[in-house]
């Protein structure tokens, strides 16, 4: 399984090999740092989960369009794309594992 050190490094050398300058990549991490910061205190404020989903919703939607800004919309969704396929490979495998 991916660490977290590891998961990032992984997603640094992606977002590099589509053409992302140090500055760019430096400013995805203080959005996603930023982007993470506001889930914990939605999850810490929200009482019920169709209250935290009606906060993220407008959260997330904003963290879209800062990676637009940043990276582009076409390099978003590949970005995207290779998230979803890490994220359902580690899936797949915590599933087989014990």
């Amino acid at each position: 399984m991916l660490k977290a050190k590891e998961f990032r490094e992984d997603n640094q050398k992606f977002l590099k090999d589509l053409g992302l300058t140090d500055d760019q990549l430096v400013d995805v991490d203080n959005m996603n740092a930023c982007y993470t910061f506001s889930l914990e205190r939605i999850n810490s404020y929200g009482k019920e989960n169709a209250t935290k989903q009606k906060w993220a919703k407008p959260a997330s939607q904003a963290r879209h369009a800062q990676m637009d800004m940043i990276m582009g919309p076409e390099n978003r969704a590949k970005f995207e794309k290779h998230i979803t396929e890490k994220a359902q490979k580690i899936q797949a495998a915590s599933t087989q594992c014990c």
